[in-house]
């Protein structure tokens, strides 16, 4: 790639990255040789980003098409020369408009699909390929799942000879073994299904045997023999352990010594003092941890082959019909014949001449590599074009999405070796109070010398405040344990104090508390609205988020199926059964006429004014219909509108369900209402006061269910066989110790963006301290962005009036 081309642009939160992103578009079209809008590709992450960056690029040719005076501005913004006139900026406004259906402004994933929809045959998809509706993914994903359940149960039987329903059984419960372990579960089919939602993308992505918990993959030169250690083996050493008189009556012995004589997998017994020196007890827990490892190897195997059979049920039942996902997009790309996708490429790189990427830090490997070969032309065709990159290490939130800053890191190297790289650090969105503390908590020196940061790849430059007489307030607060556990009703009362301090609805403000999970967000929201306080949780809630409505969705069910008891009882018990004859009780003799009467109104009306026609029915239904139900019953109705207009003609009513559940509305705060959201969705927003509780009961390194190890040279995966017992390979270890240091990034970045989101008061509610913590020693070796705090020196400073001088 040649960097004299590339423009790499470093913004800092609130530095404003989408202004430079916009001058960039607008001085493409007002420069020299003039570039057509249509040979511009601008990409972000999200469709509001995308809408955002459109706007602002509209609103900037509009402003400087008004006047001479706003002309001369805009010339001297984008370095024209000479400068353009206002005649000009409106011939570049007309164009642009009417020429919007050609405009390549939007996300990466609307990319990716028109490049696929333009050689699908090539991708394997029929010519009528398209993104599966997000309701008919679960009726997709339950065929698939019943057909792996019947593809096993087939070859269970005909390995065992045509065994019968007990056998049958013992396929089921291996397959529920081999997902839970031993632990169990309330609902297999729920958690199952999860569990291939989380596996199938990472199969996906590695679809190589080898890659997936295979020994000689991980040991090029030879696996550990301990991997192979039984429980037998392990078992005998018990009788070795604390064999010196006077041992096994030493504090904690017998109890180590039972552990080790019934231990069935998972995580070794903690030594005690008294055996540090007891070479069978080391032993023991030796083989354990490496035994341990042996089992999320096979279970690691395990998986892939229950993937590689969903896969293939998938692939013959859904994709091959051209239903696909946006996770199946840029590997579909990737893994055209070269032939082929060197013809798609050389199509549209004749077409697309200027690139520009935002929020570069959150595309994933598998994107790039289904554009890297267009971006990189670019920079090296003799015909012109350039890429400009936009993009923050510290705002890396998305890694769960496969967001890989490296991409990032990897660009920003080019840029500085060619002299192409600019920073902004100058924030329009915080005074100097939040800048100093953003910088003293986040500041490279304070991040390195912190525990279990030190290894962590970080750029940071101080922050300035474009207004130095903004007015600011930071505020540093301690939670105080409840419990034996540090958990999120510890922060209950210290945001509500800080609520109520602040006063949002009265003098006029904006307050905002994020929060890292939608749990915790759903807890805090419920208690502040326990208290009187006007609370709206901001998360992707769903349409039928109130009960009410599941009776309209119930007679869409009824009418689809008569004998569906469940759904006639519920439908007569409700204010609606009057309405439609349903009387409780009676479904064996009633429900066969209802059903009938529901599918010919349906059938006649259609959904969505069926649904008009029942609300209408219902009447006033005092103490049942209020102004949300009402706002949630219009959802639904706009629903049932959209479920008329993509119906296919194989799906029956009972489909609505499933549709309507699918579709989300995110809740909206009213002025004055305090708004709880997660930091992921907070992204890109500015919000008067923020208040961050610090939840880490854990430490942010603890392993999550259902993580896994993984290395790239030589490339391999592993279910993670938990944390004492990955560090007693050296090999494994490296892996867990990249993890350790890639979750420690997620959460300085997590924390990162909800501190930079504050415009002008920033609450820290930090996590309460453990008996270490507070008399002054380490936590137990858990990583805690709270302790990143401390460690900092920030106290609560600043204007504590902030809020009567804002109103």
């Amino acid at each position: 790639m040649d960097s004299a081309r590339m423009t790499v642009v470093e913004a800092s939160a609130g530095t404003g990255k989408t202004y430079s992103l916009v001058t960039r578009l607008v001085s493409l079209m007002a420069g020299p040789g003039g570039a057509e809008p249509e040979n511009i590709v601008a990409l972000t992450f999200t469709r509001a980003a995308a809408g955002e960056i459109f706007d602002r690029f509209i609103q900037r040719l509009a402003s400087a098409a008004e006047s001479e005076e706003a002309a001369r501005r805009e010339s001297v913004e984008i370095g024209a020369s000479p400068p353009l006139g206002a005649g000009d900026f409106a011939e570049l406004l007309r164009k642009t408009i009417s020429r919007q259906h050609l405009s390549q402004i939007g996300t990466i994933d609307g990319f990716l699909l028109r490049m696929l929809k333009a050689a699908p045959l090539e991708a394997g998809l029929s010519a009528s390929a398209e993104i599966m509706p997000e309701h008919r993914t679960p009726a997709e994903k339950r065929a698939a799942l019943d057909n792996v359940f019947s593809l096993g149960k087939a070859a269970f039987l005909r390995n065992s000879g045509g065994a019968g329903g007990d056998e049958v059984f013992d396929f089921i419960s291996g397959v529920f073994e081999l997902i839970f372990g031993s632990k169990g579960s309330k609902s297999f089919v729920g958690e199952f299904s999860a569990f291939v939602d989380r596996w199938h993308k990472e199969f996906c992505a590695r679809p190589r045997p080898e890659e997936w918990g295979d020994p000689a993959t991980i040991w090029p030169g030879g696996a550990p023999a301990e991997i192979n250690a039984g429980r037998p083996e392990i078992r005998e050493l018990a009788a070795s352990i604390g064999t010196e008189p006077g041992t096994m009556a030493k504090r904690g012995v017998a109890a180590f010594v039972e552990k080790v004589a019934e231990w069935r997998g998972g995580e070794a017994p903690k030594i005690p003092a008294a055996l540090k020196e007891d070479p069978a007890a080391a032993k023991a827990v030796f083989l354990m941890r490496m035994s341990a490892i042996g089992a999320a190897l096979r279970k690691t195997q395990g998986i892939f082959r229950l993937m590689a059979m969903y896969e293939s049920v998938y692939l013959a039942g859904t994709r091959s019909r051209g239903r696909i996902v946006f996770d199946d997009v840029p590997r579909l790309i990737a893994r055209m014949e070269p032939g082929a996708r060197a013809a798609l490429e050389y199509r549209l790189d004749g077409k697309y001449v200027h690139w520009a990427i935002d929020e570069f830090q959150d595309t994933s490997p598998e994107q790039w590599r289904a554009i890297r070969n267009l971006v990189e032309e670019r920079t090296m065709s003799q015909d012109g074009g350039s890429v400009f990159i936009v993009g923050d290490m510290k705002q890396s939130i998305y890694g769960w999405r496969g967001g890989d800053s490296a991409l990032l890191a990897g660009r920003i190297r080019e840029a500085e070796s060619s002299g192409t790289l600019s920073t902004l650090d100058e924030s329009h969105r915080f005074g100097p109070a939040i800048a100093e503390a953003v910088n003293r908590i986040f500041r490279e020196g304070n991040v390195c010398g912190a525990a279990g940061f030190a290894d962590v790849e970080w750029r940071f430059r101080d922050h300035k405040a474009h207004d130095p007489d903004a007015i600011g307030f930071v505020q540093i607060v301690q939670a105080e344990k409840s419990g034996a556990t540090p958990c999120i009703e510890d922060f209950f009362d210290p945001v509500a104090n800080c609520i109520k301090a602040a006063r949002p609805r009265e003098y006029g403000h904006e307050t905002a508390v994020l929060v890292r999970k939608n749990e915790h967000g759903v807890k805090m929201a419920a208690h502040l609205k326990s208290l009187g306080m006007d609370v709206v949780f901001e998360g992707a809630g769903g349409v039928l988020d109130t009960p009410v409505l599941e009776v309209f969705l119930d007679a869409a069910r009824l009418a689809a199926h008569p004998g569906d008891a469940r759904a006639y009882e519920h439908l007569a018990q409700s204010p609606l059964g009057p309405a439609v004859g349903a009387v409780p009780g009676k479904a064996d003799s009633l429900a066969p006429s209802v059903s009938a009467s529901l599918l010919a109104a349906f059938t006649k009306l259609g959904v969505e004014r069926e649904l008009r026609a029942l609300r209408d029915a219902l009447g006033d239904a005092p103490g049942v219909w209020n102004d949300f139900t009402q706002a949630r019953f219009d959802d639904l109705v706009g629903c049932a509108k959209e479920f008329d207009r993509v119906r296919e003609p194989a799906e029956g009513l009972d489909a609505f369900a499933d549709f309507a559940a699918s579709v989300k509305r995110p809740g909206r705060a009213a002025p004055g209402a305090v708004r709880v959201m997660t930091i992921h969705h907070s992204k890109g927003l500015s919000i008067d006061h923020v208040i961050v509780p610090l939840c880490e009961p854990r430490g942010v390194e603890a392993a999550r269910a259902g993580s896994a190890l993984e290395n790239d040279d030589p490339p391999w995966l592993m279910v993670h066989p938990g944390g004492a017992n990955a560090l007693a390979d050296g090999t494994v270890a490296k892996a867990e110790n990249r993890r350790i240091r890639a979750a420690a990034a997620d959460a300085l970045c997590a924390a990162y963006v909800a501190a930079t989101r504050a415009k002008t008061a920033l609450t820290l509610i930090l996590n309460p301290l453990s008996k270490n913590e507070a008399g002054g020693g380490s936590a137990g070796g858990a990583v805690r962005i709270s302790n990143l705090v401390r460690s900092s020196g920030v106290e609560t400073s600043g204007e504590r009036e902030w809020a009567k001088k804002l109103a």
